[in-house]
């Protein structure tokens, strides 16, 4: 087949220029819907992505909440646990002052009248014990006695001296002994 053109020169090169303008504008209209479809996307990604982001800061934020909440809780479980062996310690340091008490009555002889006592417990439980007599012997016999108990040891004279009360003679003394019971 034999094409034959029979168009003015002028007309056959604006036809020619306008088949290659519109070639450059479908061209460049492609690139533009390009660019738009690449930047429509984009702003989803974005959007997806900050989005993300912010949902992500919020779990960090409520668990950094969390966390310093169980860190306050495992402060006071410490601080709790710290105070049960303290209780505990007390406990086992306590003295059971019925079960001295007790010794202390069971061991006097009937002669022996106590007048005073004194107890300390600052350093090395001690226990000092005032009392009247009429003789020495009681005296040794209340000292021995002590001795035998399992919550007093390392009985010791501190004092003794004859005094008058009510015109008859005493043996005023003070022992002074170590308490080990609990």
């Amino acid at each position: 087949m034999i094409k034959i053109n029979l168009l003015p020169m002028e007309r056959k090169e604006k036809t020619k220029t306008a088949k290659q303008n519109l070639g450059f504008l479908i061209i460049v209209l492609s690139i533009f819907i390009i660019l738009g479809i690449i930047l429509v996307v984009l702003i989803a990604v974005n959007y997806t992505i900050k989005t993300s982001y912010e949902g992500t800061q919020n779990n960090i934020k409520s668990t950094k909440e969390t966390l310093k909440t169980f860190s306050d809780i495992k402060d006071e479980i410490l601080f709790i646990k710290d105070r049960l062996r303290e209780t505990d310690n007390l406990k086992n340091k306590k003295t059971s002052w019925s079960n001295q008490l007790q010794d202390l009555a069971g061991s006097t002889p009937s002669t022996i009248r106590l007048t005073n006592f004194i107890i300390n417990t600052s350093s090395k439980p001690e226990i000092k014990i005032s009392g009247l007599t009429q003789t020495r012997s009681d005296i040794i016999k209340f000292k021995e006695q002590l001795e035998t108990t399992n919550n007093f040891k390392d009985v010791l004279f501190e004092s003794s001296k004859k005094i008058t009360v009510e015109e008859k003679e005493y043996f005023d003394f003070t022992l002074l002994a170590s308490i080990e019971g609990k």
